[in-house]
């Protein structure tokens, strides 16, 4: 994958190097990827749709979120909320919740295994 790296006189964030992360997700196809996986849905009308809630964290991790209390911190970056153009962006509450729906034992093996074949299909 090949960035340039400029300066320029925009609104800036502390969080740059999510425009980097955004870049692979892109390229890579991993959002799709996720949209063809057999997610647990949301049972609230007010509940967030799961590739945000799965790009949201990796987001989040990758600016050093280390607890799910950490999420907070992204979320109210607006500049984040932008770069990937949602209307919204959840607290950690609606990741503890929705991260619970998972039962690891009996998801299908082909979750697991295709993971990162979506990385290795695509020089990243």
């Amino acid at each position: 994958m090949r960035t340039e790296i400029q300066f320029i006189d925009q609104e800036l964030t502390s969080w740059g190097g999510v425009s980097i992360l955004k870049k692979m997700i892109d390229q890579s196809g991993f959002s799709s990827y996720l949209e063809s996986l057999p997610l647990p849905e949301q049972d609230s009308n007010r509940g967030y749709p799961p590739v945000q809630l799965f790009l949201q964290f990796m987001s989040a991790v990758w600016c050093g979120a280390e607890r799910y209390a950490h999420l907070d911190i992204t979320c109210l970056d607006n500049s984040i909320q932008c770069l990937y153009g949602w209307d919204k962006m959840p607290e950690h509450k609606a990741f503890e919740r929705y991260f619970r729906k998972f039962d690891i034992p009996h998801l299908p093996y082909g979750f697991w295994k295709s993971v990162p074949l979506v990385f290795q299909q695509h020089e990243v």
